[in-house]
Parts: C-alpha cells; sequence; structure tokens
C-alpha cells in the first residue's frame, strides 16, 4: 500500500539517477536497501533520505562559508540596526553643536526630533533600494560575487559616518546611514539565498536561521560597544561606527577561499562540473559520486523549470497559483517589522526610560535584552527543522501580540515619582525581553528564508526582490514614526502593533503552509492544488503521465 502511495507522488527516478543515488551509503547493507527500494521511492524520497543518514552534514568548509556569508553581511545588518541606541544623546549634542557652530543659535528639540528620526530610519530608506536590486544582483553575477562587491559599498559608509565628527558634519551620517542601509538590503537578500543554496536539505532550517542569529550578535556587539564605558562617549563614538570594517574585511579574506553556490552554477550559469566540484568542497569529500544524488536533484529541478519562462514582477501578481505564495511572503516579512521588534530594536533606552529606568539601567537592561534575543535565536537555528516554519511563526506572533499587552499595561501603571511604584517598571522589562525571546523564536529568522522556500527556481529572484523591500518599508515605517507616536500616544504607543499582531497571526494561521523538509516542486504542487481545487495526488499523477 504504502508503494502504491508513493509512486503517485513525483516520477519514479530513472536507473541511472537511482545508481547516482546509491553510492557512497555508510554500509553494504543500506545500499542493498536502498536498491530494493529504487523503483518505489521518488526523487525528494531518496534525497530526504540520504540527507537525514548523512550524520556528518555540518562540514568544516560549509561552515567556513556560512562564516564568511554572515560576517560580512548578517552580522554588519544587525550593527547597523543597534548602534545608535546607546550612543543617541551624544549623537545628538554632536547635531546640536554643530547647528550652534553654524546658525548662531540651539538646534529646536521638535526639528531634533524629526532630525534623529531621519538619521534612524534612512538606514532602511537604504535598505529598500538595496532590496530591488538583490534579486537582479544575485542572478547576473552570482551570490558570491553579490557578496564581495556590496562590500565596496559598506566600506564607504563606514568612512562617511567614523569621519563625521571630524568634519564637523551630521549630514555625513545621515548619507552614510542610507549607504550602508542600501547594503544591509543588498545583504539581507543575497546571503540568505546563498546560504539556503550550499546546505544540505537537512540543514537549510536551521542554515537560515543562521542568518538571523548574526544579524542579532551584530546588534548585541553594537549594543555592547556602545556602553559610557567602552566606545559610547563624545571621543571615542567615531571607533563604534567605524568598527564594523573588521567584519567587512573579513568577508573580502575569507570568501575568495569559498566556491560559488552549486545551484546558481548548474541551474543559471550550466556548469555542471564547477557545480560538482562546489558541492564536493561544502561536502568535504573527494569523492564525486557521492553528491551525484544533490546533482541529480537540481537537474531534476532544471528540467521541470527549463520549459518554464523566467517569472517577472507583474506575473506574480496576475498567476493565481504564485499571486498566494507572494502574499503569504509579503505578509511574513511585514509582520517581522510591522510587529514593533524594531520600535525596541532602535528606541529600547527611551522606552525604558518611559518605564521609569534611569539611564544607566536602561542601558544595561538593553544589552541583556539583546544577549536573551541572541540565546533564543540559536534555540531557534535547532527547533526550525524539527517543530516547523509555521508552527515556530505563530508561536512567535502570538506571544508578541500577548507581551505588547502586558508592556502597554506596565507603562501605563508605572510612576517614577512614586517608590511604591517601582516593581511596576521591572515588568516592563519582564514584558520586553519576553516579547523579543517571542521574535526571536519565528518572526526573527523565519521570514528571511520562507520567500526561497515558496517558490521554484524561476519565480525566486522576483518574489525575493518584492519581498525583502517590503521587509525594508516596513523597517523604516517603524523608524520614522514610533517617536512621534510615542510622543502622541505615550504610555500606549504598543496598542498599534498589538492589533497588527492579532491580524498576522490570523492570516498565517490560515495561509501559511508548512514548508520544512518540502522540495519547490512540492509547494509548487501545493499551491496549484489550492487554486485549481484538485487532489494533490492527482496532480502528481498528471505530471507522471507528462
Amino acid at each position: 500500500m504504502e508503494s502504491k502511495e508513493t509512486s503517485e507522488r513525483e516520477p519514479l527516478l530513472s536507473k541511472e539517477a537511482a545508481h547516482a543515488l546509491n553510492v557512497n551509503d555508510d554500509s553494504d547493507t543500506e545500499e542493498e536497501d536502498l536498491r530494493k527500494k529504487e523503483k518505489t521511492l521518488t526523487l525528494s524520497q531518496v534525497v530526504k533520505q540520504k540527507a537525514q543518514g548523512r550524520k556528518k552534514a555540518l562540514t568544516g568548509p560549509l561552515v567556513l562559508a556560512m562564516f564568511a556569508a554572515v560576517i560580512g553581511c548578517s552580522f554588519q545588518v544587525g550593527y547597523a540596526t543597534g548602534v545608535l541606541n546607546e550612543p543617541q544623546n551624544v549623537l545628538k549634542e554632536f547635531i546640536n553643536a554643530t547647528w550652534c557652530e553654524r546658525y548662531h543659535s540651539s538646534i529646536h528639540p521638535d526639528v531634533l526630533l524629526i532630525l534623529w528620526s531621519v538619521i534612524v530610519s534612512i538606514f532602511c530608506a537604504g535598505g529598500m533600494v538595496g532590496g530591488f536590486a538583490a534579486g537582479y544582483l544575485a542572478n547576473h553575477i552570482g551570490r558570491k560575487n553579490a557578496m564581495m562587491i556590496i562590500n565596496i559599498i559598506s566600506v564607504a559608509a563606514i568612512g562617511l559616518q567614523a569621519g563625521a565628527k571630524y568634519a564637523k558634519s551630521f549630514e555625513m551620517i545621515i548619507v552614510g546611514r542610507f549607504l550602508i542601509g542600501v547594503h544591509s538590503g543588498l545583504s539581507t537578500g543575497v546571503a540568505p539565498m546563498y546560504l539556503n543554496e550550499i546546505a544540505p536539505l537537512t540543514l537549510r532550517g536551521a542554515m537560515g536561521t543562521i542568518n538571523q542569529l548574526f544579524i542579532v550578535l551584530g546588534m548585541v556587539t553594537s549594543q555592547v560597544l556602545g556602553l559610557k564605558e567602552i566606545l559610547g562617549t563624545d571621543d571615542l563614538y567615531p571607533y563604534l561606527l567605524g568598527a564594523p570594517a573588521v567584519a567587512a574585511v573579513l568577508q573580502l579574506v575569507l570568501l575568495p577561499m569559498c566556491p560559488a553556490s552549486p545551484r546558481y552554477l548548474l541551474l543559471n550559469k550550466h556548469q555542471e562540473e564547477k557545480a560538482r566540484k562546489a558541492l564536493m568542497w561544502f561536502r568535504h569529500t573527494v569523492v564525486a559520486k557521492s553528491v551525484e544524488h544533490e546533482i541529480v536533484e537540481m537537474k531534476n529541478e532544471h528540467e521541470r523549470n527549463k520549459h518554464l519562462p523566467k517569472v517577472t514582477v507583474c506575473q506574480l501578481f496576475r498567476d493565481p497559483m504564485l499571486r498566494e505564495p507572494l502574499m503569504i511572503a509579503l505578509v511574513a516579512n511585514i509582520s517581522q517589522q510591522l510587529s514593533g521588534i524594531n520600535a525596541v530594536t532602535y528606541y529600547s533606552i527611551m522606552i525604558y526610560e518611559q518605564a521609569g529606568l534611569n539611564d544607566t539601567d536602561a542601558s544595561y537592561a538593553t544589552v541583556g535584552m539583546g544577549g536573551i534575543m541572541f540565546v533564543m535565536t540559536g534555540i531557534s537555528a535547532v527547533l526550525v527543522d524539527r517543530a516547523g516554519r509555521r508552527t515556530l511563526h505563530l508561536v512567535g506572533l502570538g506571544g508578541m501580540c500577548i507581551f505588547t499587552v502586558v508592556m502597554t499595561i506596565s507603562f501605563v501603571y508605572s510612576d517614577p515619582l512614586n517608590p511604591q511604584k517601582e516593581w511596576i517598571s521591572y515588568i516592563s522589562i519582564v514584558g520586553m525581553i519576553s516579547f523579543t525571546i517571542f521574535f526571536s523564536v519565528g518572526p526573527g529568522s523565519i521570514p528571511w528564508f520562507l520567500t526561497v522556500e515558496l517558490f521554484a527556481q524561476n519565480a525566486r529572484s522576483a518574489a525575493s526582490s518584492l519581498a525583502t523591500p517590503c521587509n525594508w518599508a516596513a523597517n523604516f515605517m517603524v523608524g520614522l514614526l514610533y517617536p512621534i507616536m510615542q510622543k502622541n500616544l505615550q504610555d500606549y504607543s504598543f496598542l498599534p502593533f498589538t492589533g497588527l499582531l492579532a491580524l498576522f497571526w490570523l492570516f498565517t494561521y490560515i495561509k501559511l503552509p508548512e514548508t520544512k523538509g518540502q522540495t519547490a516542486h512540492d509547494m509548487c504542487l501545493l499551491f496549484e492544488s489550492r487554486v485549481s481545487g484538485k487532489p494533490i495526488n492527482e496532480l502528481r499523477e498528471r505530471d507522471i503521465k507528462a
């Protein structure tokens, strides 16, 4: 009965493909078992079986490539996100001093508030620009080459920000923030794509989470270095803004040692031998046949897609079978930012002070929150391929929704002038930390690689070129508008996020399928089934006959 069901799912393996999948097994027994099953197992099932049986999938070369990608991309995104939080008062004093020197009067508080909001949020405007170009760049010069080139933008941005004090120009910070935003938008589009394509099937979820883990690591690093005891002073903040140059240099040194994405080499450049050698390097083997099953899987995807035209952005909206996964990808990315997480990331010092903490306690609470966020993101990397993407995303959104209510209640009832209500300030800390924990569980990492998993190769770049800018656009809105929301709504400034999180949870529960362990073809059949109303098995049987 089982063999009958499996035979309906996908085309049976050819003799050559089945033979390629039967090499380099751990024992003669496993090889014999697989040969007995090769007539009933489908391609994706055999690939999954082989991947699950490989205990040493995380090789040294794979770790090197992963580190080279995330240190220059993801780490810098996180650093740029959190770097202005701790030294904001020092930087505001610099802006005011520069203003006084030019115009012989102090800057108006409202003008300073708007100017500071622009400095914070223009980073996201740059992210939108970079996000639009990420797919094009990744497809035309390759994922690896794209990461190398965008480091030029990073170095220019770092130089402008670090030199602003000496040039007495806060405009240099604004331009530098925009450029590092462009770098970050490109990075968040290209790095997850590279990580997904170099990872074996069983590690793809975890590898995608590594992207978010290094974003958080960069954020925590900037918060620690930004403390007054380290670099968060008037004399040393230029070094704080220039520190990411170390990450850029590391990537420029390490990434040339690593091959390009095997999937890109085979499916985009049609260079099978180079793709095979790249896979052998990543899997740390000198036996070509040991990676043949992955070559077969990629070829199988290529055969399904070679007659399909490259999907454009307009076609994503026109084709009903592409429109639904596109809406899911867009909402997942928007929910990551409109959850309110960047209100916490950009303005946690201000929020903690609003809750009654002094400046020093607010700084240490922010660093502690970042450390917990880092640990929980690491735990999420372990859970994502066990619990699944859908489950973790729902748990994360639901927990965040609950704790925005807790934070609002603590803000309303806190009173810094009343010692008897001092304990309420600690509830706000617990609420904010819990809020970031639930963000780290799912919404923090899953949207970055969900788009790649929802689409086939021919639609992936177009989908990413929409999803990434939408993510940054939502980020921009929060960075720009939250100070105004906080000024007008005061203690109730997180309630809008409560409503949005409830809507995002409902949409995710209804629409998001589980992508764990699924191939791109599996997802295509799922969405076709939803649109046409036909059972998936019937669609698989149609593919077999075709």
